[in-house]
């Protein structure tokens, strides 16, 4: 049985992995509702984002700053007609 799961498991990562994510959102949800897993989600991808910036050797800083700029440009584009 033992081998049997292992198998699937090698044969189908990105389903294990989906799967096991969606698990985690689940409860996640169910523990802090919707817009709490929202946030939590929003911050850990704005964490990643930052991370891998760093891992490429940027400065934070500068990565900061292009994101705020990035978001201020969106913002005055989509209000301004």
């Amino acid at each position: 049985m033992k081998e049997k799961i292992t198998e699937f498991i090698k044969t189908h990562p990105y389903a294990v992995i989906g799967c096991a994510a969606g698990i985690i959102i689940a409860a996640i949800i169910m523990l802090a509702g919707f817009w709490g897993t929202l946030f939590i989600l929003i911050l850990g991808g704005f964490g990643l984002w930052l991370g891998i910036s760093k891992d490429k050797g940027r400065n934070v800083a500068d990565s900061l700053f292009s994101f705020a700029t990035r978001i201020k440009d969106f913002f005055s584009g989509l209000f301004n007609r």
